[in-house]
């Protein structure tokens, strides 16, 4: 028997004891430490006030290009108006007034190429316009007829200071015009409200003449000259930082960033007061943090001179307790790291005798626990155990289930030949896995992925049958309704070719049945390339989905619309009376598909059909020369110019 000899320790004590007091002296340096991290935490203090005023003014330019871009996009809705092509001003002018009501309170103008103003949302149209104003600021943007962002100036109407986008409309049908939308100068401080939010922080737009266009502050500065060192300053680089007086005279770190699309510079900037008060705050936490730190190091010092003593003393009791035969003996794991590692040792002794009753208390756990459903028979096939994953997945409870032969959980779904195989394999390799179908105890089937294990015993016989269950009913149900769904078309859920190929094949052996004709439309779009490239891909769905809904109104009840990709779809039309009812719903069809489509964004898609026609019995004998006969047939009517329908018998 291993017996532990471990005396008093009275040096080893003594020698952690001085262990504590050299670990105190180790800890001076940290002043040190601390001295260099606080002049570190000063500079980066700048260094991020710099980069965050940079980030801010990007931030802000983007803000508004958004709105320039946005009021320009308002002026390119507006310049395609039919009221402008038309010339009527006055119900153009209820128009403006609506887009710039949505537009936040704008006002939009209509110059000549006079710059004279043809109408203002500001005033009832025929109200006398004056001269000056929005005309005078866009001077070099009129005479170059470029679109263009204005510097700050003041309505001549509403008197008060604005910016404008202009427009001009001469790719729109009237040359030298131009649409002007004005945006009030006032309604840009709402941006910086919600940009600059802390005290000692502000932030101003500047249009390209280093006037204020708008302020943090509000309108007390709009209009006024930035600072000569702050105009040097964005007039030298397209952004940048700086130290200088900020727009509101205080010192302050500053940040500018200049808008090609506008012309106009966002600058941003932090006073030396806030920074300096923000630098105090965080110098503070860091000497308190240092100080912690230090006191949290005298603290551990202490500490592991306390543990190293208590944890010789609790190793050396433990190895008592061992030597005198008292179970459960444990040493407390702690201290240095070698008194850590021999009690670690010593408990691991002491526990070598508790593994065993251990792992059956976990094996036990998981059996329970596990989602999977567990089942195990004997070698008579008699259930012996089921857990609670299993008891909810079949319904059946324990006390149901113990010594039944699992074959009460038979669907019926499988054959003899199905369990055949399943026993063949057990036997010869000792495990099987598949997918079966099971009763539950209401008599509702349920889908599982089940394996199957054979285990023996030392002897080499059967001792018992191990099967994992995993209920996958609701993946077989998803991949059944997969299987459903490759018969349709998945934009428009029309019979896919797949499928029209078996509602033909059947609709021909009716047709030998019963002698009525069938006839079969191979319909092709003309356009229909123009609008996915002109629109895109989302508005050719919308006609796609357009199509397929009037095919469908075209044709009778009992016959089938089908697509076969793309813009090709295909009419079925069985149980003829004669061959004339087929050319009624072509042009049927042909007639609905020419009224324009209306689309969810842009103007309505207008697009046609060709139809070519080929009957049972007459033109074909089977499926596929029908469809091939149909399909030459729209060929040919493509080929006299589109928009109507041949038939076979009378073109090839």
């Amino acid at each position: 028997m291993l017996r532990w000899k471990v005396g008093r320790g009275n040096g080893a004590l003594a020698r952690y004891s001085r262990l504590g007091w050299l670990l105190c002296l180790v800890l001076v340096p940290g002043l040190v430490t601390g001295a260099v991290f606080i002049v570190f935490l000063q500079w980066q203090a700048y260094v991020d006030a710099e980069e965050e005023t940079l980030n801010s003014a990007r931030a802000l330019a983007q803000v508004f290009d958004g709105v320039a871009e946005a009021s320009l996009a308002r002026l390119q809705a507006l310049a395609t108006s039919p009221l402008l092509a038309d010339g009527d001003l006055a119900a153009f002018q209820r128009q403006a007034t609506e887009t710039s009501a949505a537009g936040k309170g704008g006002a939009i103008v209509l110059l000549d190429r006079d710059g004279r103003q043809l109408m203002n949302t500001l005033l009832p149209y025929g109200s006398p316009l004056p001269r000056g104003g929005v005309a005078d600021a866009l001077g070099p943007a009129l005479a170059a007829g470029q679109p263009a962002v204005s510097p700050l100036f003041i309505g001549a109407v509403s008197k008060q200071p604005y910016v404008a986008v202009f427009l001009p409309l001469a790719r729109y049908g009237r040359p030298g015009w131009g649409l002007v939308y004005g945006i009030p100068a006032a309604a840009l401080d709402s941006y910086f409200s919600r940009q600059v939010s802390e005290s000692g922080r502000e932030a101003a737009l500047v249009d390209r003449n280093g006037r204020v266009i708008a302020h943090s502050a509000g309108g007390a500065m709009r209009g006024r000259e930035a600072a000569p060192e702050v105009r040097a300053a964005i007039g030298a680089a397209s952004e940048g930082v700086f130290a200088a007086r900020s727009l509101s005279g205080a010192p302050a770190q500053l940040a500018h960033h200049y808008s090609p699309t506008t012309g106009w510079t966002s600058i941003t900037g932090v006073t030396e007061q806030s920074l300096m008060a923000g630098m105090a705050g965080r110098l503070a936490v860091a000497a308190a943090a240092i100080g912690v730190v230090l006191a949290a190091g005298v603290v551990a010092a202490w500490w592991l001179h306390r543990e190293a003593v208590q944890a010789l003393r609790g190793l050396q009791l433990a190895a008592e307790q061992a030597e005198q035969g008292i179970a459960g003996a444990r040493a407390v794991v702690g201290g240095p790291r070698e008194i850590a590692r021999l009690a670690l040792q010593f408990n691991r002794m002491q526990a070598a005798g508790e593994a065993s009753k251990r792992g059956l208390e976990l094996a036990a756990s998981v059996f329970d626990a596990t989602s999977e459903g567990i089942l195990i028979v004997d070698a008579d096939l008699r259930i012996i155990e089921a857990n609670r994953a299993f008891q909810s997945m079949s319904g059946y409870g324990r006390n149901e289930l113990l010594g039944r032969n699992p074959r009460m959980l038979q669907s019926g779904r499988h054959d003899d030949a199905f369990y055949q195989r399943m026993w063949a394999a057990l036997n010869s390799t000792g495990n099987w896995d598949g997918q079966v179908w099971d009763r539950r105890r209401d008599g509702t089937l349920f889908a599982a992925y089940l394996s199957v294990s054979r285990v023996d015993s030392a002897d080499g016989k059967v001792s018992h049958y191990v099967s994992l269950f995993t209920d996958i009913t609701e993946q077989r149900m998803r991949q059944d309704e997969i299987e459903m769904l490759a018969f349709r078309d998945p934009l428009t859920h029309l019979p896919n070719r797949r499928l029209l190929h078996d509602r033909l094949s059947q609709a021909i052996v009716a047709s030998k049945r019963t002698s009525a004709p069938l006839a079969v439309c191979s319909l092709d779009l003309d356009g229909f390339k123009a609008v996915n490239d002109e629109y895109g891909h989302e508005a050719g769905d919308e006609v796609l989905l357009a199509v397929a809904g009037r095919l469908q109104q075209s044709v009778r009840a009992n016959d089938t619309v089908a697509r076969l990709g793309g813009d090709e779809f295909v009419l079925l039309l069985a149980d003829l009376h004669d061959m004339g009812e087929a050319e009624d719903v072509a042009a049927r069809a042909l007639l609905s598909i020419c009224v324009p489509i209306p689309l969810s964004r842009g103007s309505p898609a207008r697009v046609s059909a060709s139809i070519g026609i080929a009957y049972y019995p007459g033109d074909a004998q089977d499926a596929n020369e029908l469809l091939r006969l149909s399909d030459a047939a729209m060929y040919e009517a493509k080929h006299r110019g589109r928009n109507q329908y041949v038939m076979h018998m009378r073109t090839v």
